[in-house]
C-alpha cells in the first residue's frame, strides 16, 4: 500500500490537540450523563455517576475544581510562553529584573535602591495597571499582614 498520495498533506489529530485526562472524561460522562440509564464506558466513570446520585454536593464540588482547573491551564504559559486563545494579537516582552527597575527609576522618579529586587507583581486589566512589588535591605520592616506602602519619587517638583 502506498502513502505517496499522503506526502506533504497532515493527517489525523489537528496540530497542537491535547488529549483531555482520564479524570475530566469520566467526570463529564458522569455529568452529561445524569439521570439517564446507560452503563458507564468505564469505572471513573461509575464511580462518578454513582457519586452525583449519591452526593450531589460532592459531585458538584469536583465539578467546579475542574472548572478552575481548566480556566488555569488556558492561562498558563507552556514552555515559559503564554497560549494565545484564537483571534488574540499578542507579542510578547522580555526585560531583565535589572532593566525594569532601571526603567521604573528613569519614567516616574522612583527612588528605587541599587540593591532593589522585583519580588512580586499584579496586573489589574481593568485599570489598564501594573503593580510591581519591590523588595531592599533599605526599607522599613513591616509588620505581619501590613500594607504594603508605595515607593515615593525621588525628588518633588516644584509648582
Amino acid at each position: 500500500m502506498s502513502v505517496a498520495h499522503l506526502q506533504h498533506k497532515r493527517t489525523g489529530r489537528p496540530r497542537g490537540s491535547k488529549s483531555s485526562s482520564p479524570l475530566k472524561r469520566d467526570l463529564m460522562w458522569a455529568y452529561r450523563n445524569l439521570g439517564k440509564d446507560v452503563e458507564p464506558p468505564t469505572d471513573g466513570a461509575r464511580y462518578w455517576a454513582k457519586m452525583a446520585s449519591e452526593q450531589p454536593e460532592k459531585f458538584v464540588a469536583a465539578m467546579k475544581v475542574l472548572d478552575e482547573t481548566i480556566r488555569r491551564s488556558r492561562d498558563e504559559p507552556q514552555n515559559g510562553k503564554p497560549v494565545a486563545r484564537a483571534g488574540q494579537r499578542l507579542k510578547t516582552v522580555v526585560l531583565t529584573e535589572k532593566e525594569l527597575l532601571k526603567i521604573l527609576m528613569s519614567r516616574r522618579g522612583w527612588d528605587v535602591p541599587a540593591d532593589g529586587k522585583l519580588v512580586g507583581y499584579a496586573l489589574n486589566q481593568a485599570r489598564g495597571e501594573v503593580l510591581f512589588t519591590i523588595g531592599s535591605a533599605e526599607f522599613q520592616p513591616l509588620e505581619e499582614e501590613q500594607v504594603v506602602p508605595e515607593l515615593g519619587p525621588r525628588f518633588t517638583r516644584l509648582v
